[in-house]
């Protein structure tokens, strides 16, 4: 669920245009196309290892996508659809995730060092190993999400709404929990990944 002040036209304004070269590069690649309503999504894209760093991806469908060991530093993936992605071991440093759907992605051990998250939905995904030093998640969900092992030093996230979270430590944060929530929690519901 996207920060309920993440508009569709503050996430143009912050996306700004791509490149000619990067037009290309996106049509070349065929990540995904942006969503039209009714139109079938193509298959996910793979790209696994490939270098991608600092291309502009803002709004694709990337969903379900193997990313894994990818080089995404300095991408601008904003208001792009990375649910149940394949990010594991990614190197997503400084890349800019605003309004980003990472729901159920797997982030084990990706490098998301300075990375911004603002309003990024990271629910039920695993970050474990992950390496989010300097990440700023303002009004990110990382509600399920697994945390453990995960390097957080100067990680923004006063912010970030933490229910059912499993921190580096192990422990499980119900710092945002609303009671609803800690009932689903009572009759099984369901954890990161």
């Amino acid at each position: 669920m996207r920060a309920p002040w993440i508009t569709p036209a503050l996430l143009l304004l912050l996306a700004g245009p791509a490149s000619g070269w990067q037009r290309a590069d996106q049509e070349r690649l065929r990540l995904g196309v942006p969503r039209a309503t009714g139109e079938e999504s193509p298959p996910p894209p793979a790209c696994q290892g490939c270098d991608l760093s600092g291309i502009h991806l803002t709004g694709y469908d990337l969903s379900k996508g193997s990313f894994r060991g990818a080089d995404l530093r300095g991408a601008r993936l904003i208001g792009t659809d990375l649910s149940k992605a394949d990010l594991r071991d990614a190197s997503l440093g400084g890349a800019k995730l605003i309004g980003t759907d990472l729901t159920r992605s797997d982030l084990r051990g990706a490098d998301l060092s300075g990375a911004i998250l603002i309003g990024a939905d990271v629910s039920r995904s695993d970050l474990s190993g992950a390496d989010l030093r300097e990440t700023r998640l303002i009004g990110a969900d990382l509600t399920r999400s697994n945390l453990r092992d995960a390097k957080l030093d100067a990680a923004a996230l006063a912010d970030a709404t933490l229910c059912h979270t499993t921190l580096p430590d192990g422990s499980v944060s119900e710092r945002d929990c609303r009671p609803e929530e800690d009932a689903e929690a009572t009759s099984g519901g369901e954890t990161a990944p």
